[in-house]
């Protein structure tokens, strides 16, 4: 089973989206992802929580710029995929954060995401590969949560 990549894009930009995926492939990782909504009323946030819950599904990578990551729809949407995907792939699941305009600082991330990592786009086609193939460490946390969107 070939590992994958799950990508989150903050900004509906086809252009970044097809140079993300074209990376990923040349490191031979299978790729999936969409673009972000900021629907919070529709819980349009809940969307890709079938995807990642696939064992094959190695990575989530998020992908936007600073002042999409200050949105608080966006942020608060963010914090609740996390919170969903955590609970089902466990709180090592690796997480990976680019920012397309400037310094990302984990602390300012949604209390869901201060785990993530965030990397340079230049260096990213190997770090995603080794983290994909990379067992999912685990991590105990101490509490349990998790939400069912309905």
């Amino acid at each position: 089973m070939a590992k994958s990549i799950f990508i989150s894009i903050l900004e509906k930009d086809e252009a970044k989206g097809k140079g993300l995926f074209q990376t990923v492939t040349r490191y031979g990782l299978g790729v999936n992802g969409h673009f972000w909504s900021e629907n919070l009323e529709k819980m349009e946030w809940a969307g890709p929580i079938g995807e990642m819950e696939k064992p094959e599904v190695g990575v989530w990578l998020i992908k936007g710029g600073k002042a999409s990551y200050e949105n608080p729809d966006i942020r608060f949407g963010l914090g609740l995929l996390a919170a969903a995907v955590q609970a089902r792939r466990g709180h090592g699941f690796p997480i990976l954060c680019i920012c397309d305009d400037g310094e990302l600082d984990p602390a300012t991330l949604p209390t869901m995401l201060r785990g993530a990592e965030i990397v340079d786009e230049a260096k990213l086609g190997a770090k995603l590969a080794a983290k994909a193939n990379m067992p999912i460490k685990k991590v105990d946390a101490e509490y349990r949560f998790d939400l069912y969107p309905l």
